[in-house]
């Protein structure tokens, strides 16, 4: 009987040893998906100097877009004046020429409208796309307001909502793929990168959270 004790007092340690090592594993893996779990980014076309043309201020916009990484689910702001337009193609022919009128590219994307001034460009595709303005037959685009950006897949597109019951079939189509524009931040109140726009990963980071608390609770049962 005098050897009973001491047994029962090893194992147990070796139990809360091995519930310690569970519960450090556990602390590592949620750390790690908080760590992952990094906002969209919103990008300001030309930071403060906004969408202009080259005589206006000397900007590089190819140079401007080619220290940034952009990702599926980002967004890039346009600020302008009223005479300049935001078009996007996929086609480099267009981008060389900067007319998307003779070259019949059916990958244009018209941004602005007559008397715009800020254009909200959500990003929901992967790879190289180009993005000008054509005003002035172009001539604004020639002067360098055009500029290519390649598209990586990153976390992916946020989630988006189902569309709901009765909604008209031959409505316009969504340029946005269901993306949910957060509202554009006024011109200079912002840099020209900012995150938390979209967090995403929300169910599973819940998921984890729960497989954590329940895995304590098990672990705490245990030691009782």
């Amino acid at each position: 009987m005098s050897y009973v004790k001491p047994i029962t007092e090893m194992q147990n340690g070796n139990r809360g040893a091995a519930l310690m090592r569970r519960w450090i594993l556990w602390m590592a893996l949620l750390i790690s998906e908080l760590n992952s779990c990094e906002a969209y980014n919103t990008y300001i076309v030309g930071d403060d100097i906004g969408w202009v043309a080259k005589f206006t201020n000397p900007i590089n916009y190819t140079e401007w877009a080619s220290n940034k990484t952009f990702s599926l689910g980002d967004t890039l702001v346009f600020n302008y004046a009223a005479n300049h337009t935001v078009e996007q193609s996929n086609s480099f022919d267009t981008y060389l020429s900067c007319d998307s009128t003779d070259n019949n590219d059916t990958t244009v994307l018209y941004w602005s409208s007559e008397g715009s001034t800020q254009s909200v460009v959500p990003l929901t595709s992967t790879g190289t796309t180009y993005f000008l303005c054509t005003a002035y037959d172009g001539s604004h685009c020639l002067e360098g307001m055009r500029f290519p950006i390649t598209v990586a897949y990153g976390q992916g597109l946020p989630p988006t909502s189902p569309p709901s019951a009765g909604d008209d079939e031959n409505q316009s189509p969504d340029l946005n793929n269901g993306f949910q524009l957060p509202p554009p931040p006024p011109p200079g109140s912002v840099p020209s990168t900012s995150r938390g726009a979209h967090p995403p990963k929300g169910p599973q980071l819940f998921n984890l959270i729960c497989l954590f608390f329940f895995s304590a609770a098990a672990s705490m049962g245990a030691l009782l």
